[in-house]
């Protein structure tokens, strides 16, 4: 059971958490939903241990969480966005985690390292290196279900279940129109194409000031670069050479402007709540 009694937290004068109470029965989901800075994530900071609260406490199974080795050892979490240290491995990673975690199961590690690549792609990019300069179009596959099974050597497709990240959706994305479409990555207009793409998928880490991901398998690592333009082209089928033309950047600046954007959800649990006070 996670209890959270009476917590506050404060940065640089904003109050985050405002004397929150809330409880989490053992085998529930407990799902927490707000707007931005309504202290979702700052709550789960604090009930992993990464934040010390102002005042309260936050309990799992009658156990203080913060400074306590033993109870952070049976918590685990996935973070919104993932995080390795500067030229990390991911063999680095795992001994980070592994003196965090004593159960940590470093033949599972070993496992998943030596099938992941050949379950989901049919090969392993670590022994046959991709070309970096290739004109080909390479498919980046997210894996959903991490299989426990040794995948057919022979085979020439992946045969776990895995999502193509870079297959677009087409729909209007325009939330004032009738035909909205939140999940819409591109739309015809005219004689050209709307593209809205994460830039994450583009290998971006940093789009303000306009640097990516440099090559992991020469740096086996997290390493940033520069670029000041992006090369990009267009097919209508696959097993083509793509024609690439330099496009250049512009970047945003350490302090990007910004609106927030609320979706329909908000508005829809906004009312719904305001219906269930009035009852009460």
């Amino acid at each position: 059971m996670i209890k959270v009694i009476n917590v506050v937290k404060t940065f640089d004068g904003f109050r985050a958490l405002d004397g929150l109470t809330m409880t989490a029965e053992k085998g529930s989901i407990y799902g927490l939903v707000g707007p931005n800075g309504a202290g979702k994530s700052t709550i789960l900071r604090h009930i992993m241990g990464i934040y010390r609260p102002d005042s309260g406490s936050v309990l799992v199974d009658g156990d203080q969480v913060y400074e306590n080795p033993a109870v952070k050892a049976r918590i685990a979490a996935i973070p919104d966005e993932l995080y390795y240290f500067n030229s990390a491995s991911t063999r680095d990673m795992m001994r980070f985690y592994r003196g965090m975690y004593p159960n940590f199961d470093a033949k599972r590690y070993e496992a998943l390292a030596s099938t992941y690549a050949a379950e989901y792609y049919a090969d392993d990019y670590y022994i046959n290196v991709p070309d970096p300069d290739t004109p080909y179009f390479e498919r980046i596959k997210l894996p959903l279900v991490l299989e426990e099974v040794l995948p057919d050597r022979s085979a020439e497709e992946g045969s776990g279940l895995a999502y193509e990240t870079g297959k677009l959706r087409h729909g209007n994305a325009n939330p004032e129109s009738e035909d909205f479409d939140s999940l819409a990555d591109f739309i015809f207009a005219g004689d050209y194409v709307e593209l809205r793409l994460p830039w994450q998928l583009l290998n971006f880490s940093n789009p303000s000031e306009m640097q990516i991901h440099d090559d992991y398998y020469q740096h086996y690592g997290i390493e940033n670069l520069s670029i000041r333009e992006i090369y990009a082209g267009a097919g209508d089928g696959p097993g083509q050479r793509i024609p690439m033309e330099a496009f250049p950047l512009e970047g945003w600046g350490k302090r990007p402007a910004s609106h927030e954007r609320l979706k329909r959800s908000y508005y829809i649990l906004r009312d719904y709540w305001a219906a269930l006070d009035g009852k009460a």
